[in-house]
């Protein structure tokens, strides 16, 4: 009976939460703004005598800079669901432009120059070092005169759906049509279909749902009207419509929106107090000049166009065909907010452009599942695809200082043991070790490879080799000096450490993972109890896929530790390849730890052979 009445207690709580969840979700998807996505944060800064407010995402160290800039009528948070999908990959800030969101209101004294001096004067207030600019709209034809006129500031220019120019012609003839393009929200008619929930993957934060119109009645929002300008009257009239009838507008003209996309637009209304004076609309519209500035931008520039007639797509093509640093994409079936229509295609164009034509580049591709976090101040990223494919294996976990480096960092390459057949980066040993070299300074890989029950030798060697090819084409985005690499590896991972130290890509062990314009071969190796040779007793082992076949003396640093008791690694094989590299002119430090077993470097005498280790590593990778 105590058992049925519990039950029965445990189940009206239940009921009683999940009605109270259903009146919130319903209350404040109805009829309250959102919040700012989960994870992000947002502050002001001073720039050209103004406060310009900011949205911050996926701050992270040595991330690329992403500065956005929305339309004539947005606010920053316009961007959202693009930005969700950059996050991981980049470092982003959205602007509230003047007289937009949080930002201060448009002054007596702005002109023409006022929206593209802002950009500038944010940039630089914030410390930001070659940002990529992306802008929509009267964005895009801002962030495209910033690229022109401030040759140096930026690392690249994404604009969408700007209104485009041929060379050396002038703009003002397109205001009137820019501002109506602006100051509507519908798309080309579509068959409308139900709106989908808000998206519950980690790099999309959930966010209130917007509302649904009753069948058969009237949204209450059907007569509002959006204007971009006017008197004070009318613009403070549009800032008191109801939250939830701009809802309902936005939805129902824009049946292909994310909800989290109408829900940012509709607040964007609310929060817009744009120019009550000539001079001020002169100001809003006076990026819209764009001239020849396409033209004039020196860095790698995508255009990302809406739909439209073959007229308007030859023309555009016309005004982009001697600008070979300008790619051209147009978005078929989607109109002038290109990226709410089609998310998807956007981030794609995006994507390819960033990784094929700015150098440093990640590709969203391989971080969007990443799980990032930061402990004791260092960053660690885990499971990163290091090559393509259909195995769970090709990952690693990365670990680096949060703090960015004024110089680029040391490498270590973690590879684990367990006989080839056994093991995992997830091991508490390898998970330490990475964290601990990235707290004294280094980038750390823990890398995942084949075992043998999932492909044979040599498929472990190549993945390893594959790891730091990736690496090494990733330099750049990691800080990493792709001259000081190092590797180390406990028994099996031991083998494979020698064999990232000694093979030459010339041996043909590189497999087929892709980077193969990287070198594989790293700096300096450390290796506790590495077996150096299957066995002279094994007559079917390769010599090429041991270390013992590659005696000499051109090979990186090498520092093996040896245990004398070993049952698995014989010491006698291990003093023998240390005899023959010496004498081959290598450099090779050797540590016999006399009465030691398999352990060596791994779980005994860590208080001698940790401090080595350590001291070697610091010898030839740090400054």
């Amino acid at each position: 009976m105590r058992k049925h009445t519990l039950l029965l207690g445990m189940k009206a709580r239940l009921l009683a939460v999940l009605a109270a969840l259903f009146i919130m979700v319903s209350t404040v998807s109805a009829a309250e703004p959102p919040g700012i996505p989960d994870g992000w944060t947002d502050g002001f800064t001073y720039a050209n005598g103004i406060r310009i407010h900011y949205y911050h995402a996926g701050a992270g160290a040595n991330k690329p800079v992403m500065v956005m800039v929305h339309g004539v009528t947005d606010i920053g948070l316009c961007w959202t669901t693009l930005t969700w999908k950059l996050q991981n990959a980049y470092d982003i800030y959205m602007l509230d432009t003047r007289g937009h969101g949080l930002s201060d209101p448009f002054t007596p004294t702005d002109n023409t120059e006022t929206l593209i001096k802002d950009v500038v004067g944010f940039v630089q207030a914030m410390n930001l070092t070659k940002p990529i600019l992306v802008g929509h709209s009267m964005g895009a034809a801002t962030v495209m005169r910033v690229g022109a006129e401030y040759p140096d500031l930026a690392k690249a220019v994404i604009m969408l759906d700007p209104f485009l120019a041929s060379t050396g012609s002038n703009r003002g003839s397109n205001r009137s049509t820019q501002q109506a393009a602006e100051s509507s929200t519908a798309a080309p008619a579509r068959r409308a279909s139900t709106p989908l929930p808000a998206p519950q993957v980690s790099e999309n934060p959930p966010a209130p749902q917007a509302p649904r119109a009753a069948a058969g009645n009237k949204p209450s929002g059907a007569n509002l009207s959006v204007s971009m300008m006017g008197d004070p009257a009318t613009l403070v009239k549009q800032n008191n419509y109801r939250f939830r009838d701009l809802v309902e507008k936005g939805a129902r003209e824009n049946p292909k929106w994310d909800k989290v996309d109408v829900l940012y637009w509709a607040l964007s209304k609310k929060q817009y107090h744009g120019p009550y004076t000539q001079a001020g609309q002169q100001a809003m519209f006076g990026s819209m000049q764009v001239g020849d500035a396409l033209s004039r931008i020196p860095v790698p520039a995508l255009v990302l166009k809406a739909d439209g007639s073959p007229e308007a797509r030859k023309a555009n093509e016309e005004a982009v065909k001697d600008l070979p640093r300008v790619r051209l994409v147009h978005v078929d079936g989607a109109a002038h907010n290109l990226h709410h229509d089609d998310l998807a295609r956007t981030v794609k164009e995006i994507n390819d452009f960033l990784v094929q034509k700015v150098p440093g580049s990640p590709d969203i591709n391989q971080l969007a599942s990443h799980n990032q976090t930061v402990e004791d101040g260092i960053v660690i990223t885990r499971d990163i695809p290091y090559r393509q494919g259909n195995s769970k294996s090709w990952v690693l976990d990365m670990a680096m200082p949060e703090k960015p480096a004024t110089a680029n960092r040391p490498a270590l390459v973690i590879v684990h043991g367990g006989g080839w057949a056994s093991g995992s980066k997830s091991v508490d040993v390898y998970q330490k070790m990475m964290k601990d070299y990235a707290k004294k300074g280094y980038v750390t890989i823990n890398v995942e490879y084949r075992l043998t029950g999932e492909a044979p030798f040599p498929a472990c060697i190549e993945d390893v080799k594959c790891a730091v090819r990736w690496l090494r084409a990733h330099a750049n985005d990691y800080q990493v000096d792709p001259n000081r690499v190092g590797a180390y590896g406990h028994s099996a991972g031991a083998h494979l450490a020698l064999m990232l130290g000694m093979v030459p890509a010339s041996a043909g062990l590189e497999g087929d993972g892709g980077w193969l314009d990287q070198s594989s071969v790293v700096n300096v190796v450390a290796a506790g109890s590495p077996p150096t040779e299957l066995g002279r007793d094994v007559p079917m082992a390769k010599k090429e896929w041991w270390p013992i076949g590659y005696i000499g003396g051109n090979h990186p640093p090498l520092f093996l530790i040896q245990g004398g008791a070993d049952p698995v690694v014989r010491p006698a094989l291990t003093e023998d390849f240390v005899k023959k590299m010496k004498a081959a002119g290598a450099t090779v430090e050797y540590l016999f730890l006399e009465g030691i077993g398999h352990g060596a470097a791994y779980a005994d005498k860590l208080e001698i052979t940790d401090p080595a280790i350590e001291a070697f590593f610091s010898m030839y990778l740090k400054p």
